[in-house]
């Protein structure tokens, strides 16, 4: 089985592939044992950990409200809304939309 890792024009890797073909392409690198490399940036020699940006970083921070919260942010906003015309307790709700206006606030959104 031979391992490639995908890399775009700046050299990251995005995705990976395992084949039992020979690929000759110049964005795709032989990657022995299949390691994870997505994020690396492979120099023509070696990979090389990336650190992410800041924008990186808080999009992440973005989808894991998302995701831990199971609505998008107009949902959230909109809950709590309704929740504060109600009298409902939205706590958790602004709790979270709070960490996502600062993730957003890094990136610059």
């Amino acid at each position: 089985m031979n391992h490639y890792a995908e890399i775009n024009a700046g050299g990251i890797c995005f995705a990976q592939l395992a084949t039992d073909g020979v690929i000759d392409s110049p964005t795709m690198v032989l990657n022995q044992g299949g390691e994870k490399r997505i994020g690396q940036r492979w120099t023509g020699a070696a990979w090389v950990v990336v650190d992410k940006t800041a924008a990186e970083k808080a999009d992440e921070e973005l989808r894991a409200i998302d995701v831990g919260t199971g609505l998008s942010r107009s949902a959230r906003e909109v809950l709590i809304a309704v929740g504060k015309k109600v009298g409902a307790d939205v706590a958790y709700l602004e709790a979270q939309e709070a960490k996502a206006a600062a993730a957003r606030a890094k990136r610059g959104a």
